[in-house]
């Protein structure tokens, strides 16, 4: 939980709580990441921040969808959670690829299924705050690789921010909480069988998300 340094404060907003960018050095190289941390006033709007990055990171990983590693840490007394961020040369945010690329996923991203995946379990975890920004995306060779950033709004922090239990309707209709999804899933989908050939199995509450 130690050992990092902050390098610059980056935000603190009454709601969503602290990001500061940090550094250590580990086994000869040097490591670079996300402080987050929260306090009583954020955890009204957001539930426990560490907690939802935390459980959101270690389900993501058991179901093998490529994930920003997220740790526990200690930082200038503060404690929260780390995201690392991966050292790749070139590293894109996903809104930031051209139009081209994600208009035509299967040609363009490596095993594009995991997109597929990934929205199911942003359902799964109640994610309101799944968009292009927090959609990392990086060069392998022609195609495109990605992995997922940033899940403090999930779970009980989208409980929270919302005001709507779990067991409440308004978890049934993603389009009613997360209006601004990754860009091109929607058409890659195509349609509900599709999905449910490649990730689900058959969870009747999805047919209502495009409906």
């Amino acid at each position: 939980m130690e050992n990092w340094e902050l390098v610059k404060k980056l935000s603190s907003r009454k709601k969503l709580g602290t990001v500061w960018l940090v550094r250590r050095s580990k086994s000869g190289q040097t490591e670079t990441g996300y402080f987050k941390f929260s306090n009583p006033q954020n955890e009204r709007y957001i539930g426990p921040l560490s907690g939802n990055e935390l459980l959101a990171y270690h389900l993501a990983s058991r179901l093998h969808l490529p994930t920003a590693r997220v740790e526990a840490a200690k930082i200038k007394g503060q404690l929260g959670v780390v995201s690392l961020a991966r050292p790749e040369p070139k590293l894109y945010k996903w809104d930031q690829l051209t139009r081209h690329i994600y208009h035509n996923i299967p040609r363009f991203i490596l095993r594009p299924e995991r997109l597929l995946k990934m929205f199911v379990f942003d359902i799964w975890i109640c994610n309101i705050d799944r968009h292009g920004g927090n959609l990392l995306a990086y060069p392998v060779g022609e195609k495109y690789d990605f992995y997922l950033i940033d899940h403090g709004l999930s779970l009980l922090g989208a409980v929270q921010w919302q005001g709507f239990s779990w067991d409440h309707p308004h978890w049934d209709r993603v389009v009613g909480y997360n209006r601004n999804y990754v860009r091109g899933l929607s058409k890659y989908i195509r349609s509900y069988g599709a999905l449910n050939t490649e990730v689900v199995g058959g969870n009747p509450r999805l047919k209502q998300i495009y409906s």
